[in-house]
């Protein structure tokens, strides 16, 4: 009887155990699981508080805060700064849109690009001259090509301002190969 009464208690004691075995195996994995995607967190909010410190100094720059990160800026003018948005962005000189020029220009011309939509950064300067094209994400040669001419016969634009001064302004624009 006591025997069978201590293989009872045995028996309950090792099915107890192996339940919390199976459970303290599941919170470890969990437990691993949620260290992982917090060290991924902490290496996306590094990389976040990177972009929002360069951001901030582009901005302080670009609204003439000579003093940036507590040190002064002597060394830029004006003219040297390339500012990506402008109270008043850059436009195309006439009375027809960029969209509308292409299409009448790739109409009359014809088109050696591929199908495809093309993004190209270039630099609108102080005067409307544009320059320092250079392609975005993935296009072909050919796209990229054809683009940059399309965007050079355009020029020049009427150039962005800041305060009621005209400033050099980086921008991405699309072009749309059919």
């Amino acid at each position: 009887m006591r025997l069978t009464l201590g293989l009872s208690i045995a028996a309950i004691f090792l099915v107890s155990s192996c339940g919390i075995k199976k459970e303290l195996a599941e919170k470890t994995a969990t437990n691993i699981e949620l260290v992982k995607e917090n060290t991924e967190l902490k290496s996306e909010l590094a990389g976040m508080k990177e972009q929002v410190k360069y951001l901030s100094t582009q901005l302080e720059i670009a609204t003439g805060n000579q003093v940036v990160d507590g040190v002064e800026r002597f060394d830029l003018t004006p003219s040297q700064i390339i500012v990506n948005a402008a109270e008043i962005m850059p436009q195309l000189a006439g009375e027809f849109t960029l969209a509308q020029v292409i299409e009448e220009t790739l109409n009359r011309e014809g088109s050696v690009a591929e199908p495809g939509t093309v993004y190209t950064e270039m630099v609108v300067l102080e005067d409307g001259t544009l320059t320092s094209f250079a392609p975005v994400g993935k296009s072909t040669i050919n796209q990229q090509a054809q683009a940059v001419k399309l965007l050079k016969a355009t020029s020049p634009w009427i150039p962005g301002e800041v305060s009621g001064e005209r400033v050099k302004v980086r921008m991405v624009v699309p072009i749309t190969f059919k």
